[in-house]
């Protein structure tokens, strides 16, 4: 189970006013079964010192907070950018070996029969282009020195059925969005992916994948609330995802979120931190990621590629990524080919 990158924002909104009360019950129908404390280091120590003077949380503290950081990087390295969950369980896309992801983009998933952005449906036609113009301006807004607003990108995963009619609205609308950067999604099946340990918080976090789409925000929070219960440094850092001026999702936990582990020494139990984190953002499924670069509508593009609007995305996926490997031939319109041009064998055009 994997939330999505807008629920989770409104989940960890909740945290703060669930700190004071994190103890409490993360799920309606019974009590967590774990303890957030139950694995803890024992020994790690902070010295007693003025607040002035940096404390020193003994070596078993120090061990574990490299441990975690070196698993969070191992999870980012697998291809599984920590800002957002990139797709549901059963996701049907191409496999296509190649380099892991790690920039923060929002996440257009196309099926044959809807369109979602972030997880999250949107109405078509048009209904993508507004949204992701809403995105664009609401990022700028909160995070100018982003690189996703210096050169705005979307990830598209494409499940292999979808026709290239539905492939070139979605292009064209989020060109219109302002989108200049698209990043076609596909799985990796040569990379692996480093999951948690068991821990403490096993049952509650099977409890919070069955439970509906509504009750996961709000169990999220407060598993959230309940694991950081014992560490405000992190519940504080854990708070500002989102809300920073220049990170984002993944940057926070990548660099401040082990290290604020570290600052309350190590009280939250390691194993149901990892458990928690791989649920929120897990993903068992590697991808990988071609981009091209998108010709804005008022322009003229170097190469336009036009297909017949029945040829489904795992044929049509191997001439994209021709002209996404070829920087003369981008910046990349994509059109619908008329019905009597069926004859012609689809290739790009220039």
């Amino acid at each position: 189970m994997v939330m999505k990158g807008a629920s989770l924002l409104v989940a960890l909104g909740a945290v703060v006013s669930l700190a004071s009360c994190a103890g409490g019950n993360p799920a309606a129908d019974g009590p967590l079964t774990g303890s957030p404390s139950a694995g803890a280091v024992a020994t790690a120590t902070v010295d007693s010192g003025s607040p002035d003077e940096p404390q020193d949380i003994g070596n078993a503290c120090r061990e574990q907070v490299a441990s975690l950081q070196d698993w969070l990087k191992a999870i980012e390295a697998a291809g599984l950018p920590l800002a957002m969950s990139l797709l549901d369980e059963g996701t049907h896309l191409v496999k296509r070996k190649g380099p892991a992801l790690d920039e923060p983009a929002p996440v257009v998933h196309v099926t044959s029969s809807s369109v979602l952005l972030d997880g999250v449906p949107v109405d078509m036609p048009s209904g993508l282009q507004t949204e992701l113009a809403k995105l664009i301006n609401l990022r700028r807004s909160m995070m100018p020195l982003s690189p996703f607003i210096q050169a705005p990108r979307s990830y598209v995963a494409i499940n292999a059925e979808v026709p290239w009619s539905q492939v070139t609205h979605v292009a064209r609308e989020a060109a219109a969005a302002g989108i200049v950067q698209l990043t076609l999604l596909f799985v990796d099946p040569e990379r692996s992916v480093p999951g948690p340990p068991p821990s403490a918080i096993d049952a509650d976090l099977a409890r919070l994948a069955k439970a509906s789409k509504a009750r996961r925000q709000q169990i999220a929070a407060e598993l959230m609330a309940y694991v950081y219960q014992d560490c405000q440094e992190a519940l504080r850092v854990i708070a500002q995802m989102g809300v920073h001026e220049v990170a984002d999702i993944k940057q926070v936990i990548l660099d401040e979120l082990p290290a604020a582990i570290g600052a309350c020494a190590c009280a939250a139990d390691d194993a149901s931190v990892m458990a928690l984190h791989w649920t929120i953002f897990g993903n068992s499924k590697p991808t990988s990621g071609v981009t091209l670069q998108l010709a804005p509508p008022d322009s003229i593009p170097v190469t336009t590629l036009s297909l017949l609007a029945e040829v489904p995305w795992n044929e049509a996926y191997v001439q994209v990524v021709e002209l996404a490997t070829d920087a003369s031939k981008q910046p990349v319109a994509f059109a619908i080919s008329a019905a009597d041009d069926s004859a012609k064998k689809p290739a790009p055009t220039k």
